[in-house]
């Protein structure tokens, strides 16, 4: 018998695989993918700056003989090692059947113990990375989803300490994060769709990037990015909050906020005030209805408010945003179209920063209201 969490998990991941979300897990060239926004249905999602990380598949025969610098192939089966360059290997452990066969292959002598990354995906047999199960490894990236994995040590990765660059643990059952301060050059963490039942406490002074889709938490303590000083780029979408607390998002560096799919009704004067140059706040597909003055700071770039609840566009709200050349996405919310956006449709300029996907209830787009009833009526 599943779980009510365990339905609620299955429930968001079916969501996220039939394109409702906007991450996307295959490989993704690291130059391309960060730059172009992409239409996602009726909206307009667009992707973080910083591309996902995933480990690339590969398919080898585990009898062939050993190609340096991997290890003999039969001493580590199933494990399968891929050297990438002269001096870069992966390996890939999907399919070990046990915790004891993973400890037994790691701790097996290796002519090179430096990987460039370790993946583990689909597998049901490992519960538990245990300290020592991976020898003396280290590991530049870690990839492990779609697993039974429900803890790991955190001494288990401390060889990896100046190494690791990107841990990526999606869709396994964890309820704790790993310790992530000790780690002195890790930049991405994405650990969506696990097990954690409130928002974490992180500390990490490298930390660029954070992913944590797909939560039952109703809120973000007030102080969930304190101790992340050069977090740049923030995914909490489709996590159930109702609430942010003012200040949450301020005085820092983040250029990348994605706060889409949840149940936010109230943007809280001072949510945002936001630093840096050329920014994306996502907002789309929640239920908000108000939103006061000064609720938004420092944004500059992109504001996404597709498939809310706004009915009216307040100028004391709006037009600051548009005058510092925002671009708003606003189309899904039922508009009236009243006398409440006359400032905006008599006026070209600010009209052209609302994208042309906005309509009124009725579905008559902005663009093609006519500037007279407003000159005449209000």
């Amino acid at each position: 018998m599943l779980s009510n969490w365990s339905k609620y998990k299955i429930l968001l991941y079916a969501i996220a695989y039939m394109g409702v979300i906007a991450h996307t897990y295959e490989p993704l060239d690291l130059l391309e993918s960060a730059k172009n926004p992409e239409e996602l249905s009726d909206v307009v999602i667009f992707q973080d700056p910083f591309p996902d990380i995933t480990a690339i598949s590969y398919s080898k025969d585990p009898s062939m003989p050993r190609t340096i610098p991997c290890p003999n192939p039969s001493d580590i089966m199933p494990c399968e090692c891929y050297p990438i360059s002269n001096t870069t290997i992966d390996i890939n452990c999907s399919n070990v059947t046990s915790e004891e066969q993973i400890r037994s292959i790691f701790n097996k002598p290796f002519p090179f113990t430096n990987f460039r990354t370790l993946t583990i995906k689909g597998n049901l047999y490992v519960n538990v990375l245990r300290g020592g199960d991976l020898g003396k490894c280290t590991f530049q990236n870690i990839d492990i989803r779609d697993s039974a994995l429900i803890e790991i040590d955190e001494s288990v990765l401390e060889d990896s300490y100046e190494t690791l660059l990107t841990l990526v643990l999606i869709n396994n059952n964890l309820n704790t994060i790993p310790d992530i301060s000790q780690f002195r050059r890790l930049w991405y963490l994405d650990f969506q769709y696990n097990a954690l039942l409130e928002f974490p406490l992180l500390y990490s002074n490298t930390l660029t990037k954070l992913v944590l889709q797909g939560y039952p938490w109703e809120t973000v303590p007030g102080d969930a990015l304190q101790n992340l000083p050069a977090l740049e780029s923030l995914d909490i979408s489709y996590c159930s909050l109702y609430n942010i607390k003012p200040d949450t998002f301020s005085n820092n560096q983040l250029g990348y906020i994605n706060l889409g799919g949840n149940n936010i009704e109230f943007i809280p004067n001072n949510a945002f005030k936001l630093i840096g140059s050329n920014n994306t706040v996502m907002l789309h597909y929640n239920r908000i209805s108000t939103v006061p003055p000064g609720a938004f700071s420092g944004i500059t770039g992109t504001l996404q408010m597709s498939h809310n609840s706004l009915k009216y566009l307040s100028e004391e709200v709006w037009r600051p945003l548009l005058e510092s050349n925002v671009m708003l996405y606003i189309e899904g919310n039922p508009f009236e179209c009243g006398c409440d956006i006359a400032w905006l449709i008599l006026n070209e300029t600010l009209l052209s920063r609302i994208h042309d996907t906005a309509r009124c209830y009725d579905g008559e787009a902005f663009t093609d209201l006519n500037p007279e009833w407003y000159e005449n009526m209000c």
